[in-house]
């Protein structure tokens, strides 16, 4: 039986993906980040590439939950902040 319980939050930047975890009082329990690669393949343009985003959010999160020794049954909930840009640009 589970005797207590976390919140894990993820943020996704434009250079780093970040993961947290809360305790019910919401007092962080540990914290991990992964960095990724912003590549600008012409003047105006920025572009990621989703594989190194998910790649990142699996380290960060395996990365956290090692260091906290917290278990994923413990995990009450989750927050993601993973704004996603969708505008294209022709040209």
């Amino acid at each position: 039986m589970v005797s207590s319980l976390y919140f894990i939050g993820i943020d996704g930047g434009t250079e780093s993906l970040r993961v947290g975890i809360f305790d019910q009082e919401g007092t962080p329990v540990g914290f991990a980040s992964r960095t990724y690669t912003l590549k600008h393949p012409r003047p105006g343009w920025a572009e990621q590439d989703p594989d190194e985003w998910w790649a990142s959010l699996v380290a960060a999160v395996r990365d956290v939950m090692s260091k906290s020794g917290i278990v994923p049954d413990e995990i009450a909930g989750k927050e993601t902040v993973l704004p996603i840009p969708t505008q294209k640009h022709a040209g």
